[in-house]
């Protein structure tokens, strides 16, 4: 069980703190849930998920290893996937990110940053389902080191493209 005030990464939603852990408002009963907020949405939207649900959260990467994977990215070498329907995209994009750990994230970033740098030496633009799951791995990866670094996700979103243009990154 986590403790009221732990910081998560919720799914594909991003960090999330424990704010409370009891019944909801609009429940009765003795089944526990978290009562969690987004750290970075300006909504104040309370999200409500059972304490022994099989959802996908998890403690976020400590200050350390979030800066040892910062390091780590100019020796990613991502999966090259190629396909023209939307729906074999989707699908590989959503198996990169079922983890939701950050080395997954950065993956994507990555492959998705190396295939726009591609399109744009033939003067073509990314599609938008690679632009819509370059997002959520921005946002998932970029909040979760931004916490845990105590920092913006803008200032880690910077670290992570400057990492990638590193000497010997762009193929």
């Amino acid at each position: 069980m986590y403790a009221v005030g732990t910081y998560l990464l919720y799914g594909k939603l991003g960090v999330c703190q424990v704010e409370k852990i009891g019944a909801p408002p609009f429940q009765e009963g003795e089944e526990e849930y978290y009562t969690l907020r987004s750290v970075f949405s300006t909504s104040g939207e309370l999200i409500y998920i059972p304490v022994d649900a099989a959802v996908s959260v998890r403690l976020l990467v400590g200050g350390s290893e979030a800066s040892d994977y910062l390091d780590q990215i100019p020796e990613l070498k991502p999966e090259a996937f190629s396909s023209r329907k939307p729906a074999e995209l989707a699908a590989h994009y959503q198996q990169v990110l079922s983890s939701c750990g950050p080395k997954n994230c950065l993956l994507l970033i990555k492959e998705i940053y190396l295939k726009e740098k591609e399109l744009a030496a033939h003067k073509k633009k990314l599609g938008q389902m690679d632009s819509r799951y370059l997002k959520i791995a921005e946002r998932l990866v970029c909040e979760e080191f931004a916490v845990a670094l105590n920092t913006k996700p803008e200032s880690i979103k910077g670290q992570v493209y400057a990492a990638i243009e590193r000497e010997g990154t762009v193929q």
